[in-house]
């Protein structure tokens, strides 16, 4: 689960997501996860596995990025912004990213070059182990998001392109990230060597 801030000081609404942010994020995360599932769930072996080109991955490794980086980036960072003290002195730094947090992971223009525990060409990814997984997860954030009274204004962390970035705009980049590989996953589908049934 979350980190959670275990104080008994009441929280600052000013801090705090708006019942509309709440609902826009949880409608975002669940929309994304939704189109992910449906655009890999019937494919194929010999199309799970089908690589474009000797340097670009397969559609197997791009949903496994997907997961991977949930699992070991977006959540242990979430978790770290949490667990530091509030700064409201930063808070003037993310306002009006809500918007880029997502469009700009969604935008494929910029390139961002996968980590090393992301490279891991030609192991077997078990497709409906991975959908259960991913789906888990990201159910696991939709509900700490409906929950959450976490004054997510007031944590922060670093990313290039947008500089300062809040817990709530860090979610939505979470949302923005899955959109932008499930449309690469659709543009190799859509390419003219992929596997005809």
């Amino acid at each position: 689960m979350f980190v959670s801030q275990n104080d008994t000081n009441m929280k600052n609404k000013n801090y705090q997501i708006t019942d509309l942010e709440k609902d826009f994020a949880i409608n975002h995360l669940g929309k994304t996860r939704d189109a992910f599932v449906n655009k890999v769930q019937n494919l194929k072996e010999d199309e799970w596995y089908h690589r474009p080109s000797p340097s670009q991955w397969s559609l197997a490794e791009c949903a496994d990025h997907i997961l991977q980086t949930e699992l070991y980036f977006f959540k242990p960072t979430l978790d770290k912004m949490l667990s530091a003290p509030p700064d409201s002195d930063k808070q003037k730094e993310a306002i009006g990213k809500d918007t880029a947090a997502y469009a700009s992971m969604e935008d494929r223009s910029y390139k961002l070059k996968g980590k090393p525990w992301e490279e891991v060409f030609e192991k077997k990814i078990d497709k409906e182990n991975l959908i259960q997984a991913f789906v888990t997860k990201r159910n696991e954030m939709i509900n700490w998001v409906r929950n959450t009274d976490e004054e997510l204004r007031v944590h922060f962390t670093y990313f290039p392109g947008l500089e300062t970035i809040d817990a709530y705009q860090l979610v939505l980049f979470v949302s923005g990230h899955t959109t932008r590989h499930t449309e690469q996953i659709q543009d190799i589908i859509d390419s003219e060597f992929f596997p005809k049934s």
